[in-house]
């Protein structure tokens, strides 16, 4: 038997999938972005006590271009294909222009393909959110 697909109704009228992801992100530790007169902050905490393995490595800061970073929050390995995704992003503006990819374009840029990605039907919501700088 298959599980829920993006499109199954719960007896309330809510979508089960969507409802695991905001409940993934909603358990994922702090991450803070602070806009300052000098810069920007970005802060993020790991919760080693309660991880399920000592050696488990989880970065929450990435680099995506020269001028872009970001943190996420929520599930793990739906941050990294992200972020991979962007990096591309970043990575062919750069080729086709010549210049660095604005941060509005890189945004409306990921989410246009995570909104496609997820109305395909073949896929679920990505449970994690981002802080673009």
């Amino acid at each position: 038997m298959q599980g829920p697909r993006t499109n199954t109704f719960d007896d309330n009228g809510r979508i089960q999938q969507i409802e695991r992801a905001i409940i993934s992100v909603g358990k994922a530790n702090t991450s803070i972005g602070m806009k300052c007169t000098d810069g920007i902050i970005l802060l993020g905490i790991n919760d080693k006590v309660n991880s399920k393995s000592a050696n488990t490595v989880s970065e929450k800061i990435y680099k995506i271009d020269k001028n872009i970073t970001c943190i996420i929050a929520g599930l793990f390995a739906d941050g990294l294909q992200l972020i991979s995704i962007a990096r591309r992003i970043a990575q062919d503006y750069r080729y086709m222009y010549g210049i660095d990819i604005p941060l509005k374009q890189l945004t409306q840029d990921l989410s246009g393909r995570l909104q496609n990605f997820t109305q395909s039907g073949a896929g679920r919501p990505f449970g994690v959110s981002f802080i673009f700088t």
